[in-house]
């Protein structure tokens, strides 16, 4: 049973980690800057805070710069 539990959580992180790469990869590439940089601006700019509510979107720093055009 506790093999069956490990699994289940692993997949369920997974699972989620997946969710919010890809929320990160579609945050950075509409708002055409990195997630850092647009949560820097969201700090700066109180009234821009708002942006960090828009479905989908995940202002998280780190990870890799996809650079392939």
């Amino acid at each position: 049973m506790r093999s069956l539990h490990f699994t289940a959580t692993l997949v369920l992180s997974l699972t989620t980690l997946g969710a919010s790469a890809q929320a990160k990869a579609f945050t950075s590439a509409s708002g055409k800057n990195t997630t850092a940089a647009m949560w820097e601006g969201v700090q700066k700019n109180p009234a821009s805070a708002n942006v960090a509510m828009i479905p989908g979107y995940l202002l998280l720093g780190g990870g890799v710069q996809d650079m392939l055009k």
